[in-house]
């Protein structure tokens, strides 16, 4: 996954989603690499980090250069 993160060099989108149950994390990690909701994904990378306010996940999606702005 690292190489694909670096042949396509900085990320396109920055998600910040604040959930508990991680059942809802991956049905939303599905819906973006799988399902297509921000069109073509070339990698995606996230993070769950634990802080007083709960836990929340930090999201890098890398688009398919057809469908970069």
């Amino acid at each position: 996954m690292l190489w694909r993160l670096l042949d396509n060099s900085k990320a396109d989108l920055f998600v910040t989603v604040t959930t508990n149950p991680k059942k809802k994390l991956n049905a939303l990690l599905d819906d973006i690499t799988k399902n297509g909701i921000f069109v073509k994904v070339a990698a995606s990378v996230y993070v769950v980090e634990f802080q007083n306010r709960g836990p929340h996940a930090h999201i890098l999606i890398i688009l398919k250069d057809h469908w970069k702005p």
